[in-house]
């Protein structure tokens, strides 16, 4: 911003940050669109030597609202160092409506340790516009989440204004900002009050602007971690007044002489600086600025440790993958996997014991310089996944070991029971030899560090034997039972050929009987024929006979019709007579004598005679 650009000149060029003996370098660490150029701001390290420093160095930020008032300090500079450094840091100057754009950065000479001061576009500019806020807060977080300290410019008159003393940039950066931490950590909010006409002045403005602050942080949502947590926890609040320069020019010097001694030095215990937790490897600061930069760029949600505990955790998990990709493909690891695949080494465990340790001390070599905890995790996590990898090759010896132990105990229970040993005697005998062996085998393969015990194994070889045993059972079992089915089968086989048999006699029985009982009906029928044939001659003899007769009789009635009138008495004995000879028994006439001939006459005679013969003929 502009106005912070114009206390960053005069910081860098006149008092704050003169001095000799270092040559000043700048750089556009981010261009007005948001572009971070990795290639210079990486140059630019390398020529300020920052990867030497280690932790000793700081980063100051300059923020505040746009041309504020001091372009008189650039103007009306007159250090000895004043116009000449500033040419030969290449410091630009601006004018109102040529406002610097983005994020300049440049080491300050004569301040020790190494301190880069951070000049931050300034906010509530017209060139961006009302609307176009995204670059100042995304800005005004960068700078909060990088710094060691932080000035905030404004000029007196700004105070308690809302726009003039950056509330909504605080208001966002203190959201940001809680967002942005897992754990408090105190970063040096200094606000320079410019245009200070008297010292009273200073003392009324000081508590309206400390309470302006904590009226914004009890403002703001918090998470529930932080709901308590008082502004004090995060910031390091000081509210600093410097007089018009161009009014009073030698206290204005003075008075910035002052300020200056109180950044060097500002990382120790006591200095400006002296209680951050968030100063990083100055070899990891470009990893540190690009990290945070790119999240807060693209809004994404905040929830980053602070610097040496994000770059630790970046470091830390670079070696460890670094660690764990060599320790996988170490081949003197895979030549005793291999080797124990058919027959474990003597020494296996501690041979493999020695390489998990030649890698985990690797690794605390390397990150040695990192944040204890972020390194103590990360290499928990780097065990963690070596022993995974570990416990996975072990499983698979341990399988190997026990599969091999089941074969041998199929074996050995096998030739048991085919001697006709009881199966149960035989089972236990050989499992308890065959426990042994495996005990034996895994002895040597146990790696400490792995907690890769064989009890788990050994469970499971255990219930793979007895599966075998119940199996052998259940054939046994089977067989037995096959055995009894077979029997069952052919008894009722035998069963069914006896009652087919047997069938087969009734079938033939009862097929003798039908024949004899046809042969029988067949004589019966023959019989029957004959007696009917008989009956037919004896009826033809009869019927020829009674022709006979009753020729006789007509010619005796014939006869007899000249005699008597007797006539019918005479008529039938003598016919009664022939018939009776014919047929070779005697008819038993009726009495026709008894009646009166006179009475009755012929004609009774006759029909009395009639009936008699039809029931002989019926008989």
């Amino acid at each position: 911003m502009i106005s912070g650009f114009y206390v960053l000149v005069f910081f860098i060029d006149g008092c704050i940050f003169s001095g000799t003996g270092n040559e000043c370098f700048e750089t556009h660490l981010i261009e007005g669109d948001g572009t971070l150029d990795v290639g210079e701001f990486d140059d630019f390290l390398e020529k300020v030597n920052l990867a030497e420093c280690g932790l000793n160095y700081a980063v100051v930020s300059i923020m505040g609202p746009q041309s504020s008032g001091h372009f008189c300090l650039t103007n009306g500079q007159t250090s000895d160092s004043g116009p000449s450094n500033k040419q030969s840091c290449n410091i630009r100057v601006p004018v109102r409506g040529k406002t610097t754009k983005g994020i300049w950065l440049a080491r300050c000479v004569g301040i020790e340790p190494c301190t880069l001061v951070m000049d931050v576009e300034g906010c509530d500019g017209r060139e961006r516009g009302e609307d176009d806020t995204a670059f100042e807060r995304r800005s005004g977080l960068f700078a909060f989440a990088v710094s060691h300290i932080v000035l905030i410019n404004m000029v007196s008159n700004s105070v308690g204004l809302e726009h003039g003393a950056s509330k909504p940039l605080l208001k966002h950066v203190f959201r940001g900002i809680l967002r942005l931490s897992t754990s408090p950590c105190k970063t040096t909010l200094m606000f320079v009050i410019r245009d200070i006409v008297r010292t009273t002045l200073l003392k009324n403005l000081d508590p309206i602007l400390r309470e302006d602050i904590n009226k914004i942080w009890d403002s703001i949502p918090k998470p529930e971690r932080h709901k308590r947590t008082p502004l004090s926890t995060f910031f390091n609040v000081e509210v600093v007044g410097l007089p018009n320069y161009v009014e009073r020019e030698e206290e204005f010097k003075e008075q910035v002489k002052i300020l200056r001694q109180r950044f060097n030095h500002s990382i120790a215990p006591g200095g400006l600086a002296g209680d951050s937790r968030q100063t990083i490897l100055g070899s990891d600061f470009s990893l540190s600025v690009q990290e945070i930069w790119k999240t807060i760029k693209e809004d994404r949600e905040l929830d980053l440790p602070k610097h040496e505990v994000m770059i630790a955790n970046i470091r830390c998990g670079e070696i460890a993958d670094k660690m764990l990709k060599d320790f996988v493909a170490n081949k003197e690891m895979r030549q005793l996997e291999e080797a124990a695949q058919s027959n474990p080494a003597t020494g296996f465990g501690k041979k493999y014991n020695s390489i998990i340790n030649s890698y985990l001390h690797g690794y605390d070599k390397d990150t040695e310089y990192y944040d204890e905890g972020v390194r103590s995790e990360k290499r928990k996590h780097l065990k963690e996944k070596m022993m995974l990898f570990v416990q996975s090759a072990l499983q698979r010896i341990l399988a190997q070991i026990g599969s091999r132990t089941l074969k041998e105990f199929e074996e050995a229970f096998l030739n048991a029971v085919e001697k006709r040993t009881d199966v149960k005697v035989a089972a236990d005998n050989c499992k308890k030899a065959c426990m042994k062996s495996f005990d034996d085998r895994c002895a040597d393969v146990i790696v400490e560090q792995a907690n890769c015990n064989t009890n788990e194994g050994r469970k499971e070889l255990e219930l793979a034997i007895d599966d075998v045993v119940r199996q052998a059972e259940r054939i046994l079992q089977a067989e037995r039972f096959r055995q009894a089915e077979a029997e069952r089968i052919r008894q009722a086989e035998a069963e069914r050929i006896r009652q087919a048999e047997a069938k087969r006699i009734l079938q033939a029985e009862v097929e003798r009987i039908r024949q004899a009982e046809a042969e029988r009906i067949r004589q019966a029928e023959a019989e029957a024929e004959r007696i009917l044939q008989e009956k037919k001659a004896k009826d033809k003899t009869l019927a020829a006979a009674v022709v006979d007769a009753v020729t006789a009789l007509g010619m005796a009635c014939a006869t007899a019709a000249l005699s008597t009138a007797a006539l019918p008495a005479t008529v039938a004995v003598a016919g009664a007579t022939a018939l009776g000879t014919f047929l070779g028994t005697s008819l038993q006439l009726p009495d026709l004598s008894s009646h009166d001939s006179a009475v009755e006459g012929n004609n009774g005679i006759e029909h009395r005679f009639d009936h008699w013969w039809g029931t002989q003929i019926t008989n």
